[in-house]
């Protein structure tokens, strides 16, 4: 009982010291002197606030086919819930972050952020994942923000003054705002949360900053240059006014700065405005309120208004109209002057914004949209930023495995997860125009497969029959291929399988009565059949086109074969019959004579002690086997030139032979898989015996071979004995049926 009363005690200590420590209360000059010491702090309107919240968590260089591409870590959740991150969309966020920096330049918020795209494609995972950074950012002191609320002492407590009610006799307090709450008779909060600087007249307030910024380069929003106290604060200030005579020192007197936190949940700065039919913002009167009795008289007397709804609540941070267009025009049409202004007139005041607009809506609705009589209206006042589906298999799968797989309740055998997600990245890719691209490259780019394409943007992997000469070309021109059509209502990730259809084709896998995991075979079964349900899914019935674009039921076939060459794969590195580490040696070797050849060098032999010249043989062997074309000395100077073009990119970095020629490893492994594949089928077909016939007669040899590579599948694969059973059964059923 003791420790329980400690620990309550320890937790009650805590709690307060925590509350203390984030409410930060201060008088107006106490305010002014933090404010003094770092300015540039304090003077952020809604858009620097979140441009500083973006940048404040960092970012990364992340490497594609096409080029490095920064991501901001703000939407890796680090600091919340990591499986609700937003995965890949990197040139969304940099499109977003360039809209926020554009508005910060123009020194107000302008234009309406409008995040767009197909319906699943992570827009609303986008919103949120900026929202959960802004709250983590504002509790943190680099995200300090402050607001004020206004404090009135008992008369008591103030010697006869509560600051309103006849002349003053005597006022010796310099300040309220430390007072308990049981001597005020009344606090009135700001419910826009101005920013305390606007208390001051524009003439004082701008000398204020000037002296505190001393020359520190600091682009002051017109929030803090032009701005002036809402209608509520103006009135109560202007009694005060009168009250005291025009003595400010005694009207800021009445006024307490807090830190407040930005909340989602609370609508602190943080507001989704739903399709719903109510207005935005109103207003309602608070003098008829009997709680509110205990304000002085000349405030009773007075007709004060309090302000509310969405667009008050997110003052101070973002406003995300949700599914914007799913709303009547009508509903949303006073954002055209909204926009421009910054103001939005109230029934009896005008209401200043100091919030970021952001909205989002689905590609079909937005092209509607465009057709209306009001969009041209609309149109520069909005910053259209697409959010395509994801065309990479290896990021597309990161969605699945983050978010779904934790939560299936089965084991999960390998491959299943990919093969839901290259399926869904096929169905996404369009045919490239070859008009738009030198001639050297036309007729490799009209020739270039649906596979293939999705092959180069995911590794940068050329198809064997493509020169290098002509894949240089084609790599620099990937950007302008991913762009393609994005000025279009046709742009590359528009259409095609969304991650919400794959989400539902994983769970209905995963309850398959044939298999006892979420096999990737329950996956293609379950894909077949959505492939019939054209009515539902309009991606299935687009038009075919030639290099088999668009043609979701073709892909099954090609997943099919792409999952058998993967648990090949599995089976022959884990046959034991050769080291992964062989491939990369003979690598090494090919490197170091043709490294020598080239300079006039013999190579030292490990194996006899003496230097001899480099291996001829050697060399030739591993040139034919990775499919050299051409005259070998141009080969193995471009090889080298590659070498070096890697080296100058990393530098003081170990020579990665994998990320230099990913193409020739593949090919020198294939190669030597197709020379022993009888062994591997026989070793696995051994394994399938033992896991299927409890009571089988295989020799011990036999026995430990297959058990050998059964627990290696398991143990270093992630198969389990039911997965690597249907997979064992399969694979012999269309690859293995003659050994």
């Amino acid at each position: 009982m003791v420790e329980i009363l400690d620990t309550y005690k320890q937790a009650v200590d805590a709690v307060r010291d925590d509350y203390m420590s984030r409410r930060g209360v201060m008088s107006f000059a106490e305010y002014l002197a933090d404010f003094s010491q770092r300015p540039q702090l304090h003077l952020r309107d809604a858009a620097r606030y979140l441009l500083d919240a973006i940048d404040y968590f960092g970012s990364e260089q992340v490497k594609t086919p096409w080029g490095q591409v920064t991501r901001f870590k703000i939407f890796n959740q680090e600091f919340g819930d990591k499986d609700a991150r937003l995965v890949g969309q990197e040139n969304t966020q940099n499109a977003v972050r360039d809209a926020l920096a554009a508005q910060v330049r123009d020194g107000r918020v302008s234009r309406l952020i409008v995040v767009h795209g197909p319906n699943g494609s992570a827009k609303t995972t986008l919103m949120s994942n900026l929202f959960q950074g802004l709250e983590s950012y504002s509790r943190r002191d680099e995200g300090s923000q402050f607001r004020f609320r206004w404090v009135f002492p008992t008369r008591k407590s103030s010697q006869g003054s509560v600051g309103f009610g006849g002349r003053v006799h005597r006022d010796e307090e310099d300040t309220y705002a430390h007072m308990a709450d049981e001597d005020l008779d009344a606090t009135l909060e700001c419910e826009v949360r101005d920013h305390p600087l606007l208390l001051l007249p524009r003439a004082q307030r701008e000398k204020i900053m000037e002296n505190a910024l001393a020359g520190q380069p600091c682009l002051v929003p017109d929030h803090f240059l032009q701005a002036s106290l809402c209608h509520r604060c103006r009135q109560i200030a202007d009694a005060l006014m009168r009250t005291h005579q025009g003595d400010l020192r005694k009207v800021l007197a009445h006024v307490q700065v807090e830190r407040w936190a930005l909340s989602r949940r609370y609508r602190r700065g943080l507001v989704q405005v739903g399709p719903q039919m109510s207005a935005d913002a109103g207003q309602r009167q608070i003098t008829a309120d009997r709680n509110l009795s205990a304000l002085p008289v000349e405030l009773q007397n007075m007709t004060l208004f309090e302000t509310f709804g969405p667009l008050v609540d997110g003052s101070g941070g973002i406003i995300e109209f949700e599914d914007m267009l799913k709303r009547p025009l009508d509903a949303f049409k006073y954002l055209l002057g909204t926009v421009e202004t910054g103001e939005l007139l109230l029934g009896q005041s005008i209401l200043r914004l100091n919030s970021v607009l952001m909205a989002t809506t689905n590609d079909d609705m937005l092209e509607a949209f465009r057709d209306h009589h009001e969009y041209i209206s609309f149109r520069e006042r909005l910053t259209l930023i697409p959010v395509p589906y994801i065309t990479q298999y290896s990021v597309e799968k990161q969605i699945y495995e983050i978010q779904l797989v934790p939560n299936i309740g089965r084991h999960v055998s390998p491959h299943a997860v990919e093969a839901a997600a290259r399926w869904a990245v096929l169905t996404r890719l369009e045919k490239p125009n070859t008009t738009l691209y030198p001639d050297d490259i036309k007729e490799a780019i009209h020739k270039l497969t649906v596979v293939e394409k999705a092959d180069i943007y995911d590794s940068g992997t050329a198809p064997r029959w493509m020169s290098k000469e002509v894949f240089a070309v084609l790599r620099g021109k990937l950007k302008d291929m991913r762009a393609e059509g994005s000025s279009t209502w046709a742009y590359e990730g528009r259409f095609g399988a969304s991650p919400r259809l794959i989400r539902a084709i994983l769970l209905h896998a995963s309850l398959s009565d044939k298999y006892k995991c979420l096999s990737p075979f329950a996956v293609l079964d379950e894909i077949r059949s959505v492939c019939n349900k054209t009515k539902e899914n309009p991606f299935l019935d687009r038009e075919r086109e030639s290099g088999n674009y668009h043609d979701p039921l073709a892909y099954v076939s090609v997943v099919h074969e792409h999952v058998l060459d993967k648990i090949e794969e599995d089976n022959r590195t884990a046959s034991g019959l050769v080291e992964e580490a062989k491939y990369l040696e003979l690598m090494h070797k090919y490197i170091t004579h043709v490294s020598h050849q080239a300079k006039g060098e013999k190579v030292y032999n490990e194996m006899n002690g003496n230097h001899e010249p480099p291996d001829e043989a050697l060399m030739k062997r591993v040139e034919i086997t990775v499919g050299a074309k051409g005259d070998a000395r141009d080969f193995r100077r471009e090889f080298m030139n590659r070498i070096a073009a890697w080296a100058i990119a990393n530098p003081r970095q170990k020579l990665q032979i994998e990320q230099i020629f990913p193409d020739y490893l593949q090919r020198l492994k294939d190669t030597y898989f197709e020379e022993h594949r009888q062994k591997v089928a026989k070793i696995a077909k051994l394994a399938l015996i033992e896991l299927t016939e409890p009571e089988n007669k295989l020799t011990d040899d036999q026995k430990k071979k297959a058990q050998n590579l059964i627990e290696r599948l398991v143990g270093e694969h992630g198969y389990c004995r039911h997965c690597l059973k249907d997979a064992f059964a399969v694979l012999f059923s269309n690859r293995f049926a003659d050994i």
